[in-house]
């Protein structure tokens, strides 16, 4: 019994979101131009690397891996993510735990908290948007 309504659930949705024209053109529009401006140039990249003068060949790769300053960003890049996302899994534990478990006394700590806690979410749009 819990089957036919999930299926007819979906049905009903699917029917929603099909009967929408603007939400159907505006979804077709973005994946248009998600393929023509970032898949396709990425594909266009992949097949003028590997494609040479000689045929297929991985030697532009192995040129590029070849480079120290290649392998110093790597190295360092893996580095910092490796740091940021250690730091960000404890701050977001020490945040959900004063969330769910501490008691704040006064409205105003409360508000604040909300409000810091909010901060990583409004702060990258916003960032972007001033650069």
């Amino acid at each position: 019994m819990a089957k036919a309504k999930t299926k007819q659930g979906a049905a009903l949705d699917r029917a929603k979101f099909f009967g929408d024209p603007v939400m159907v053109t505006t979804i077709v529009v973005l994946i248009a131009l998600l393929v023509l401006f970032i898949l396709y140039p990425l594909a266009i990249l992949l097949v003028d690397s590997v494609i040479t003068d000689k045929g297929l060949s991985l030697e532009v790769f192995q040129r590029i891996f070849n480079m120290p300053s290649f392998n110093k960003a790597i190295s360092n890049t893996l580095k910092v993510g490796f740091v940021v996302g250690i730091l960000s899994a404890l701050v977001g534990l020490l945040f959900a735990y004063v969330e769910e478990y501490v008691e704040l006394k006064t409205k105003f700590l409360t508000g604040l908290f909300k409000v810091v806690s909010m901060l990583p979410v409004v702060s990258p749009p916003l960032l972007s948007s001033l650069l």
